[in-house]
């Protein structure tokens, strides 16, 4: 089970014990209404003001920006004397938990996209024709590296733990977190895709309370890896059945 982070004071005195939940319920606030209007403005304005630019910027762009969702978690981190790194067990062991991210990532993609990938399979001349091997070895680093890493470390790390210190339950941090996850994907404008996320964001919870040795770090392969999936994979079998 992860810990709650506390910061350096662990003092268990009434006042501050309500001071800390006063806090924690005011930082959630904040970060889940900074996170919601970076992303607008990052999809909405942002993307599309620099696809012209040359690939190699538009790239790195990409790559760097949504880590601009973890900058007030972080200062309020830092307040609090904490570290990102307090999410991850660091000694665990680290090949189990991306062999158990890979599996998750896989076991989600059949859930919520395989089955739509493989209805559709007429459609797949539709297919970019710009896709290639180099675009979907990109594509898996920046799904894991990039966008995974910044969400989950945002919504099952900072936002579950801050959970955690209003009440030390586990089905309220769970709730919370999933339900602020689906929010977070309303700037795409599909009421579909926030219940979808929401409910991933509830999955991604329980695989890392009922599986062992599933951890934040397998969360994040598991993201990352069915969106790589939920992109790729109709190309890969469109190569296939063209050929």
């Amino acid at each position: 089970m992860d810990k709650v982070i506390y910061g350096g004071h662990m003092k268990r005195s009434p006042d501050f014990q309500a001071k800390v939940k006063s806090d924690a319920i005011r930082q959630i606030v904040m970060v889940s209404l900074m996170s919601f209007v970076i992303l607008i403005l990052i999809v909405g304005i942002v993307f599309p003001t620099i696809k012209n630019l040359p690939l190699i910027v538009v790239q790195i762009m990409r790559f760097i920006l949504p880590f601009s969702v973890l900058v007030l978690p972080w200062v309020y981190m830092r307040q609090n004397q904490e570290s990102f790194l307090d999410y991850f067990k660091l000694k665990g062991n680290q090949k189990k938990e991306i062999i158990i991210g890979l599996l998750c990532g896989l076991s989600t993609y059949i859930i919520f996209g395989g089955l739509f990938t493989f209805i559709g399979q007429n459609k797949f001349p539709n297919v970019s024709p710009d896709i290639n091997w180099l675009k979907m070895i990109y594509g898996l680093f920046y799904y894991i590296f990039s966008i995974a890493l910044t969400e989950e470390i945002l919504f099952r790390g900072f936002i579950f733990n801050t959970f955690l210190k209003i009440r030390h339950s586990r089905g309220l941090a769970i709730a919370g977190s999933s339900i602020l996850f689906g929010l977070y994907h309303i700037s795409h404008g599909s009421l579909i895709q926030v219940i979808v996320t929401g409910l991933m964001g509830f999955i991604y919870c329980m695989f890392r309370e009922k599986i062992k040795g599933c951890t934040l770090l397998s969360l994040i392969i598991a993201h990352g890896f069915h969106n790589w999936l939920i992109d790729f994979v109709p190309y890969i079998i469109y190569v296939m059945n063209r050929n």
